[in-house]
Parts: structure tokens; sequence; C-alpha cells
């Protein structure tokens, strides 16, 4: 068998109304050959057997015994491929016909191992679509080096951050440095694992093409955030810091992201505190970290925002009683 261009992997979990679609955005990549390895992380719907109808050869699917999580799902399916390049694709999303092509050709002219390109954001929720990156400044990137990946992916600083790019990878360099996703990661495994391509030498390119369509959806796990996600992150931000060598820029750009994570993790508390009416808790979260409050804009805390106004009204109504007995 003749070694394919591009090698698609898409993680799945209980993805059933849209998983198809994902793999016909692969199989659909114009002027490119290719493979699609879908692999199910024990999904309790029809996914994995979505997966398994496809009759084109070029699509193979695996499926997990239990729960492991997005990054797990990605590490099986990179022990399967086959093709040159590694292509991410999540199951509820999809691309343009013409996105490989795109990356392709901006990989040889550049002569990198890593490509990335701007989303087409299509916000079921409000039922907008709009582009993730601003396309004149997007224009203008030819690459993006450590520092900028890093300080692109501080915690709620834009609405959507560098972690959500969707890069094609050499396989031949994922080999070389021998490269595999954090496991622990539920949210985040995207950022990290790209902080580590580009810090091992991979040169990555930016694509000027908007080809990754992006779906926000209820109940998208990368849109909702819990302490577990933030310790994990801590954890795996200070293993990262410890295992390469960082410039002084780097270090800033670090630094900068640690800040914005201990920032969230002020924010959890206080959404604790509003939640079980401890009004000292309250006061002290907001005392130590004051922005907690500006992080209720981001559309990561949307799903926050009715219990914090249910607790407002319920203290209110309180209130009132108390006021109306006196």
């Amino acid at each position: 068998m003749t070694q394919p261009d591009v090698s698609f992997i898409i993680p799945c979990y209980n993805s059933e109304n849209m998983l198809a679609n994902a793999i016909k955005s692969a199989l659909q990549q114009i002027d490119v050959t290719k493979e699609v390895i879908i692999v199910d992380d024990c999904s309790t719907d029809r996914s994995f057997e979505i997966a398994k109808s496809f009759p084109d050869s070029r699509v193979h699917a695996f499926k997990h015994k239990q729960n492991k999580g997005p990054g797990a799902a990605r590490n099986t399916a990179l022990q399967h491929i086959k093709g040159k390049w590694v292509a991410i694709l999540d199951s509820d999303d999809r691309q343009s016909p013409d996105r490989l092509k795109n990356m392709l050709a901006r990989a040889t002219v550049t002569n990198s191992q890593i490509v990335v390109d701007n989303l087409k954001v299509i916000d079921q929720l409000n039922q907008q679509t709009s582009i993730m990156f601003e396309e004149n400044e997007w224009a203008k990137m030819k690459f993006i080096d450590l520092e900028t990946y890093i300080m692109g992916n501080r915690l709620f600083s834009s609405s959507f951050n560098l972690g959500y790019l969707k890069p094609i990878i050499k396989s031949d360099f994922l080999s070389k440095v021998e490269l595999m996703y954090d496991e622990k990661l539920r949210i985040g495994e995207d950022y990290l694992f790209l902080s580590k391509a580009i810090a091992l030498g991979g040169l990555c390119a930016v694509d000027h093409h908007c080809g990754y369509q992006y779906l926000v959806r209820k109940g998208s796990i990368s849109r909702v955030l819990e302490q577990e996600h933030i310790d994990a992150m801590k954890h795996a931000d200070q293993n990262f810091f410890e295992s390469v060598r960082l410039t002084i820029g780097e270090r800033r750009a670090y630094q900068a992201r640690q800040k914005s994570i201990q920032r969230a993790e002020g924010f959890l508390k206080l959404v604790a505190a509003i939640k079980d009416k401890k009004i000292l808790k309250i006061a002290t979260t907001i005392v130590e970290q004051p922005l907690a409050l500006w992080l209720l804009r981001y559309p990561i805390i949307k799903r926050f925002k009715g219990l914090f106004k249910n607790v407002q009204r319920n203290i209110t109504v309180e209130h009132a009683q108390t006021d109306t007995k006196n």
C-alpha cells in the first residue's frame, strides 16, 4: 500500500450525531491521499457502530474498553498511523475540502514540521458563525514560536486562545522526538502537545486560510472548567517547565500563563463560595483575586452566570423577608 499523505486522527466520545460529518470531511479532502483513524473512548451511544459502518477501506475504527480521555484516544490513534503527516480532527468538527492541500503547500514552501490554520467558529448556542482569529492579524503571521504560543494560551485572556489550533504534524518528526499526549489532561492536552512539539524543534508555520470548522455546542468539555482540570494543568505545566530549556521571553510567557491559571482557580473558588452563600469566603476570594469577577465575561464561564444570578436573587429575597419580619 502506498503511504498516504495524511492520517486523520479522530478521538470520539458520544458523538453519534456529528461523527459521520467529521469522517466525511476528512475523506473529501482534495488532491491528497489520506486515511482516517477513529478511536472511540468507550462511548455509550452508537459512535463506534457509525465509525465501523463506513465501507471505505481508508477508515479504521478502534475502541477503548474504558473511558480514558481525549489524550489517550489520540495516543491510541497515533499507534496506528501510516501517513506522512498527522492531522488532528475532533469528532464534532469539520474541514473545508481544500484544507490539507493548502496546509501541505505551506509546509513545502517553509520546510516546516508543523502547520496551523485559522478556524471558523460555528456557535450552535447563539446561532452565530465567526472567524476565531482576526483575519488581518492572522495574515501577518508567518510562524508561531514557543513564546508566542505560550503567551497566546493564557486562560481567559480572550474568548479563544491558540490552544484551539488543530495542527498537522510530520509523522517522522513525532517519531523522532517520541512525542505523545499527556493522558492526565482532559482540558489543555492540545496546548501541551503543541508546546512540546515546538520546544523540541518543530518549526510551526502559519497557513493563512481558514479551513477548520470548530463547532461550539452545549456540553462541549472544552467549554467547561473544573478544579480537577486546573490541578492537572498546573502539574503538567510544571513538568513541561522543568523538562525544557526556555529563553527569557518564553519564561515570561510561562509566568503569565501561570498567573492566568491562578486567576481561573480563584474564580472557581468564588463560584463555590457564592453557591454556598459563604459571604466571608466570597469577600476573601475577591480580595485575593479581584479579577475573578471579570472572568464572568468569558464563554467557558457562561454556565456559572445563571448560578450567580440565582444566588443573588435568593439572597435578595431572604433580605426582603427579613426586612418584612422586622
